[in-house]
């Protein structure tokens, strides 16, 4: 996992963030990036391969399974705007979720990058790591409209390129 250190997520105004993944293996919780305590604002695939996604006061796993292969890149994307948090899973949305709370993290608990820190203050308890890669993972502090995250997820991958795409909010 990669830790990203303390960072304030206020999603009682907007953030999203998106990332793309390959697994390498299914059946098991797995958190792709964010934060968690008493605070949330993290995602990721269940084990039985539903989306989860925990933001401010609330946690969500439901919906339709999300059609996963091992070994595969897919795009996951969490946009809240400020009352409603929304799931995407290669552009399209696939899960919805209401919260209330005004901030979605904690001040002492680091965002992380493929793994959920469950410590509190000041302490580390790494659980629900990522068992895969993920790679451009993009964090803003707006909501992404449902076409913006569409047209992040059709931009075909292409880690050798990634220096020269260009620099609006929708690019890779």
């Amino acid at each position: 996992y990669l830790d990203c250190g303390l960072m304030d997520i206020t999603v009682h105004t907007n953030a999203s963030v998106s990332c793309w993944v390959k697994l390498d293996v299914l059946s098991q919780e797995q958190q792709f990036l964010g934060c968690h305590n008493n605070k949330r604002f993290y995602f990721g695939i269940s084990s039985t391969n539903k989306p989860f996604l925990g933001v401010a006061d609330q946690y969500s796993e439901d919906g339709s399974a999300l059609s996963v292969s091992t070994g595969q890149w897919n795009h996951y994307a969490l946009v809240a705007d400020g009352g409603t948090a929304t799931y995407y899973f290669n552009g399209s949305s696939v899960h919805t979720m209401s919260y209330t709370q005004s901030s979605a993290t904690n001040p002492d608990n680091p965002f992380l990058v493929g793994a959920r820190n469950d410590g509190g203050t000041g302490a580390v308890s790494i659980s629900n790591p990522t068992n895969g890669c993920i790679d451009e993972v993009a964090l803003w502090d707006t909501a992404l409209s449902a076409d913006d995250v569409a047209k992040i997820a059709s931009k075909p991958l292409n880690l050798s390129k990634a220096s020269t795409y260009a620099t609006d909010r929708a690019s890779n």
